[in-house]
């Protein structure tokens, strides 16, 4: 079994970590293994703008570039949004519309995250 955790970002540098721990059961018992590789940020940025997926869902690609420059979790709040947005139109749980997704998208308000990519 693999875990991801939430990469880790060197503010000093323009590089990053994915961390990981992997979890293997064995006839001796488990074995528990963390680990770490770095990647480039910008590089990884730079991909993300190239691939047809930051063409096909803008809002996620900005919110994964936010999150991959920062370190922090911008996913959760923007799933939260959704959320509360939904529950403001008077719509059920998810899963939500896509009027509702696309609303959120041009609702939501974080400080850059229109302008950053």
């Amino acid at each position: 079994m693999i875990y991801a955790r939430k990469s880790v970002l060197c503010h000093s540098e323009a590089m990053s970590e994915l961390v990981g721990t992997i979890i293997e059961r064995t006839n001796g018992g488990w074995i528990i293994t963390e680990r770490r590789v770095a990647y480039d940020v910008e590089n990884t940025v730079n991909c993300l703008k190239a691939s047809g997926l930051y063409e096909q869902a803008e809002i996620w690609s900005r919110i994964m570039i936010k999150q991959l420059k920062t370190g922090g979790d911008f996913i959760s709040h923007y799933l939260r949004h959704v959320e509360e947005l939904a529950k403001k139109l008077e719509y059920p749980s998810f899963p939500v519309s896509n009027e509702i997704w696309q609303e959120a998208a041009n609702t939501f308000e974080m400080v850059n995250i229109r302008s950053e990519g």
